[in-house]
């Protein structure tokens, strides 16, 4: 049992706190038994997998993966976690029980401590596809903010009772169905759990805002943590801010199209805003690519002499396949 790259676990301790420390990556449990003679006959794919990134890695993706201001853009980062997992289900039956499973041997992929999607048996294609699909998922998740983070509603015109109220993300953005995994909308959208809402609704990225800084929704030192203030050129500075100086962002006022400010009156548009790397955004106010305002991105970096920020953007209806896009600050927010 176990091998290069997979983690032998034998109780729901250990089991829970691997899916902790992968955070957002993906984790793969296999489900086994020293009598299985599918187990055996499976074990050499898995550990295959194991030992190397899955062939599915989106290039568009390149760099995104723990990136940080000032690192690398064109730079690669693993998007699966090391090790997988293996369980040996007579050692660890309360585990198995736990996780309902009926049959070895069962692959079960999690993101973010969720079951994302399983493979029984010893098929090697299934096991691939649930590993191959679990990384773009896991990769397209990047893009918005984290399971689980303050968000607020905005510019719902079919249910306008609901703009402004809290919510937060319920699950992944799923993009284009994957093998062996949940279909989900088409064109990015996720989960998204709505303040007096009694069933999660699929909201576009455009739809919601990340509840920055200190403001609405309790988010702390999240979505606008690390963000500076950058003139433009063009757009002033708020009264008393300067360059390179923490932007104290609070929330997002959809009416202005601009983030509060702790503390103030004033509002600041986002071409007045450095985002750190590794920031999940929204893109909009796109002209020469208006068909990707509203997608979902994530920076990579940030290019001074243009004045630009280097955005990976999953597959949305514009380009299905994924795509990397240069925008300027104003186009990108929280």
């Amino acid at each position: 049992m176990g091998g290069p790259g997979i983690r032998v676990v034998d109780n729901e301790a250990d089991f829970d706190a691997a899916l902790a420390a992968a955070g957002d990556r993906l984790v793969v449990a296999k489900f086994t038994a020293s009598w299985c003679g599918p187990c055996k006959q499976i074990a050499p794919v898995y550990a295959d997998l194991a030992a190397r990134p899955p062939s599915a890695r989106p290039a568009w993706l390149a760099g995104a993966g723990d990136a940080s201001a000032g690192a690398d853009p064109g730079a690669s980062a693993p998007v699966v976690a090391s090790p997988f997992l293996e369980v040996d289900v007579d050692a660890a039956d309360a585990l198995a029980a736990r996780e309902r499973v009926r049959a070895m041997p069962t692959f079960v992929a999690y993101l973010g401590g969720a079951r994302v999607g399983e493979a029984a048996g010893a098929d090697p294609r299934a096991l691939t596809a649930l590993v191959e699909g679990g990384a773009r998922l896991a990769a397209r998740r990047r893009c918005w903010p984290a399971p689980g983070a303050a968000l607020a509603v905005v510019g719902l015109a079919t249910r306008p009772e609901l703009n402004g109220r809290r919510a937060r993300v319920a699950g992944a953005a799923a993009g284009a169905a994957d093998a062996a995994l949940p279909a989900g909308p088409a064109d990015g959208r996720a989960e998204v759990r709505v303040e007096g809402e009694p069933r999660p609704l699929a909201l576009r990225r455009d739809r919601v805002t990340a509840a920055v800084g200190g403001g609405a929704g309790g988010a702390g030192a999240g979505a606008g943590a690390g963000a500076t203030w950058r003139a433009d050129g063009t757009t002033p500075l708020p009264e008393g801010a300067r360059e390179g100086e923490p932007a104290p962002l609070s929330g997002w006022d959809a009416a202005a199209g601009a983030y509060t400010l702790d503390g103030s009156d004033a509002r600041a548009p986002p071409s007045c805003v450095l985002l750190p790397a590794g920031s999940a955004v929204c893109l909009t106010g796109l002209t020469a690519r208006a068909d990707a305002n509203g997608a979902a991105g994530r920076v990579v970096g940030f290019r001074p002499e243009d004045d630009r920020y280097d955005v990976a953007v999953p597959p949305h209806a514009g380009a299905p396949s994924g795509e990397r896009l240069r925008v300027r600050r104003g186009c990108a927010r929280l």
